[in-house]
């Protein structure tokens, strides 16, 4: 997005709170000015802890917590803030809205943007009322999907929800879907969201009627070695091993969703997965659940994939329907790929540029009406 603008003309600065240094991940424009407020005062910490021991209640305790984090923020912030004189900001969670809210003095307006399904982050802080209401002060508050908008307004009343969803870079890579015997699961291991578990039970209910098919997971397994053990253990009580493999992870993600014919996508929740959209973006058809926010709009069942009931069985089902069909494989992929052109990065950015200009404009508006 910064690159983005920069490319545009505008001057675009980031704040990123950091407790190691480095270059960004990701390359970065050099026109654009970086901070990195991070790290910590180790001796200072020993002490607060001690401190914290004296509130007694899990809710004094995130009181004092959620106070501490933001006083030693705002500190640094508040200055970056009056040297850059911001037209606009863009905050990345709604605890960063709280500190420039609560602990700042600013004069431009503020979008609150919300990374994953809402009620993820509304459920993590359900009874800091002080929180919920800096949200609610926010000029505009940004979702990745329609449903999301409905989602915010179960927890504060507010008028400017806007839907923008995250860029999908429209892939030039060709797909093998009618030919390819390769079902394909793109994530970190995972057993609370990503549940690659569920595909190797599907799978082994598969394996005799699909004698040359096989299971190929790419993602990083070192997050939770347990559960990753827990799922090479199942392979091997079923003898999958020649079948089912964990891959690793790779630089060219595109390279491997294109010797797919299949990709399979049990997760509980989503905000708005990249991995199942680059895989649409490839042309491959998907099986998820119907129940998984943002995977069941996503998936349109019947059109660009498949969508299950949450069990094992109706996954294993939801494979089999595309494994017999090469020809529904192809259709609903052509289908996937074109659906993903919505998220083009200029469909995405434009609707960026023309919120915040929206949005300084009705705050300018209302400031000059006080």
């Amino acid at each position: 997005m910064g690159n983005y603008f920069v490319s545009r003309g505008y001057e675009v600065a980031f704040v990123g709170m950091d407790t190691h240094n480095g270059v960004p991940y990701f390359p970065v424009s050099s026109e654009i000015n970086l901070y990195n407020i991070g790290g910590k005062d180790t001796n200072k910490q020993i002490m607060l802890k001690l401190k914290r021991l004296l509130y007694i209640s899990k809710k004094a305790r995130h009181k004092f917590d959620r106070d501490l984090a933001a006083k030693s923020i705002a500190s640094k912030l508040k200055n970056i803030i009056f040297n850059e004189k911001p037209d606009i900001i863009i905050s990345f969670h709604i605890k960063d809205t709280y500190i420039i809210k609560k602990h700042i003095e600013i004069d431009c307006p503020v979008i609150t943007m919300f990374h994953c399904q809402p009620e993820v982050y509304f459920k993590e802080i359900l009874f800091d009322t002080e929180v919920l209401s800096t949200t609610q002060q926010s000029d505009c508050l940004q979702v990745l999907l329609p449903s999301f908008i409905d989602n915010v307004r179960n927890y504060i009343k507010h008028d400017n929800v806007v839907s923008i969803g995250n860029v999908v870079i429209p892939s030039t890579n060709i797909s093998n879907v009618e030919n390819s015997k390769i079902i394909m699961h793109i994530g970190r291991v995972s057993r609370k969201d990503k549940r690659q578990h569920l595909i190797i039970e599907a799978f082994n209910k598969l394996r005799n009627l699909y004698p040359d098919w096989s299971v190929e997971f790419w993602g990083d397994t070192q997050l939770e070695e347990g559960y990753y053990k827990q799922c090479c253990e199942l392979i091997k009580e079923y003898g999958l091993g020649n079948r089912v493999k964990f891959m690793g992870t790779t630089t060219n993600i595109n390279a491997q969703l294109s010797r797919a014919a299949i990709f399979a996508f049990p997760s509980a929740y989503e905000g708005f997965s990249l991995a199942l959209t680059e895989a649409m973006s490839i042309g491959l058809p998907s099986v998820g659940f119907s129940n998984c926010p943002s995977v069941n709009e996503l998936i349109k069942n019947g059109s660009n994939g498949i969508l299950c009931g949450d069990t094992v069985q109706k996954f294993a089902e939801g494979l089999k329907e595309l494994m017999d069909d090469a020809n529904k494989r192809k259709r609903y992929g052509q289908q996937a790929k074109e659906d993903m052109k919505e998220y083009a990065p200029e469909n995405i950015w434009n609707k960026w540029e023309e919120l915040i200009h929206k949005t300084i404009l009705e705050y300018k508006l209302k400031d000059n009406s006080k």
